[in-house]
């Protein structure tokens, strides 16, 4: 061989050589920048679920809010007892019978602040349905307990004809904003 053809074969294999090294350098950069690629993706959609969480958080919250302060207008406040009582009397007009609360307690015992409303009634068996049923259906939130219904005969005034008078004792769970009770 003579020397230009060994001067060219060793540039071409130099070239080769430099071209290979670059080839391979090359490779490992797109390797590397694919894989930071593949991480950030990975990060973004995270980032992105974790932003959509968020959203959906901050809507739940406002959701329950509204829902909260519509659920505190079943609920009876300390200013509220009062006219909770005047509410529950005033039923007794509606349907016909006289309704009188004979006890406001707190209920100790329970996970939610209730209080415990002891209730009589009295008039009409008819009336004193109606009351019964009223009061079940008040826009509070209330859970009869106990009902007993019970009737006396009394002699009117023509002593001929006989009135039946019927009376129904209540007891009510209602629901209470009251956290704590003061026995001072």
């Amino acid at each position: 061989m003579n020397r230009f053809t060994l001067i060219r074969f060793g540039l071409a294999l130099t070239l080769l050589v430099f071209t290979m090294g670059g080839y391979w350098w090359w490779q490992s950069q797109m390797v590397t920048t694919q894989s930071n690629i593949v991480s950030l993706t990975t990060k973004i959609v995270g980032k992105e679920k974790a932003l959509t969480y968020a959203r959906n958080a901050r809507k739940n919250l406002a959701s329950l809010e509204s829902t909260g302060s519509t659920m505190q207008n079943y609920l009876v406040s300390n200013a509220d007892i009062v006219s909770f009582l005047s509410v529950l009397e005033g039923v007794g007009k509606v349907s016909g019978a006289a309704i009188s609360t004979t006890s406001v307690a707190p209920q100790l015992n329970t996970q939610h602040p209730m209080l415990r409303v002891s209730v009589k009634v009295s008039g009409s068996f008819d009336s004193v349905m109606r009351a019964v049923g009223i009061i079940e259906n008040m826009p509070y939130y209330v859970v009869i307990d106990t009902v007993t219904v019970d009737h006396a005969e009394s002699l009117t005034k023509t002593k001929s004809s006989k009135k039946t008078n019927w009376t129904a004792l209540m007891t009510l769970s209602v629901g209470s904003l009251i956290q704590k009770v003061s026995t001072k």
